[in-house]
């Protein structure tokens, strides 16, 4: 079989979660041997598990930055992107899990001339259960024209165009997004969505209708990640939507921004679900602070910061699959 170890890199943000990040790779180095694949593994933690653990795997191909900057996603990720030295990424967070024959189905896209690809994914919760086995209810692939942008915003569903685990594209044309950004635009939570739908923009590709991920949901809470989805990502889209105007119009970035309002209120439900019962005070008193959230949120917030914490746990599956609906 005849390989080209520079198509594909795979890059990996991560964050004190060894025994995640371990999972990942598990299921994706069986997968990547074949073709002789890199991964870049841009590690922002607060110890060295995680090196340590990397330093027992027996692949080869495993290039890894131990950095010292702060618990921030969007830099680790960047940096990761950086590394790269492939002529495609694919950008996985380190509990995202390739299903197996992922990487043949992304070669082949590739090799045929795809300029991006976008896949479909199934999405589990917390606890490991499969809550959605497609994540947009497709059961034929989609082909993307040059005009097709705002179909594949769209197509990434409530907010998951945050998610570029998603998206497969070309290393160069995503980087080259940071020249044409502010530096407050670049210090933005969510700039790996800015420089991942800026580079397809006006670009021909695929969808995989069949799920060749699994993301998890129900993760991430806190006063960070509600502002994160409250600010971050509208100001994300919007810039996106400045750099990229013949691509992405006013009716696409409106909808998408109407779609990750469900984000919002998950992260409200986990902050109260993870928070302890001395942090729920101050946490409750932040998000009703919150200039950013809307009245209908905070009225969520109020409703869910009431509940007993025994019944907290009971509510979270069925949340979850509201948050997370096919709607």
């Amino acid at each position: 079989m005849e390989t080209n170890p520079k198509l594909l890199g795979i890059c990996i943000p991560t964050y004190n979660r060894p025994t995640d990040l371990k999972e990942c790779l598990e299921y994706l180095i069986p997968q990547l041997k074949p073709y002789s694949y890199p991964v870049f593994i841009s590690d922002n933690s607060t110890d060295d598990r995680t090196k340590r653990m990397l330093s027992k795997m027996t692949y080869k191909h495993i290039h890894y930055s131990k950095n010292k900057g702060k618990r921030i996603y969007a830099p680790n990720a960047i940096n990761s992107m950086k590394m790269a030295d492939t002529q495609y990424l694919w950008e996985l967070a380190d509990d995202d899990l390739a299903k197996e024959g992922a990487i043949d189905r992304i070669t082949s896209e590739l090799k045929s001339g795809r300029e991006f690809i976008q896949i479909n994914c199934s999405l589990k919760n917390k606890a490991g259960r499969i809550i959605t086995e497609r994540r947009l209810p497709i059961d034929k692939d989609i082909i993307y024209g040059k005009d097709d942008s705002d179909k594949v915003l769209l197509n990434a569903r409530s907010g998951h165009a945050g998610n570029n685990a998603q998206l497969i594209v070309n290393r160069k044309d995503a980087l080259m997004q940071l020249g044409k950004l502010t530096k407050a635009q670049k210090e933005n939570g969510y700039i790996h969505t800015i420089l991942f739908y800026g580079a397809i923009a006006g670009k021909t590709g695929i969808m995989i209708a069949k799920p060749l991920m699994v993301y998890q949901v129900g993760t991430t809470g806190g006063e960070r990640h509600i502002n994160g989805w409250a600010k971050d990502y509208p100001d994300a889209l919007q810039t996106l939507a400045a750099i990229a105007p013949r691509n992405y119009s006013n009716r696409a970035i409106m909808e998408a921004l109407k779609q990750s309002r469900k984000n919002v209120l998950s992260a409200i439900f986990i902050a109260r679900r993870d928070c302890r019962e001395s942090e729920c005070v101050k946490l409750r008193a932040a998000v009703m602070e919150n200039k950013y959230l809307t009245l209908r949120e905070k009225a969520f917030a109020t409703t869910i910061f009431i509940i007993p914490k025994s019944l907290i746990e009971t509510l979270n599956d069925i949340l979850t699959d509201i948050f997370h609906s096919k709607t």
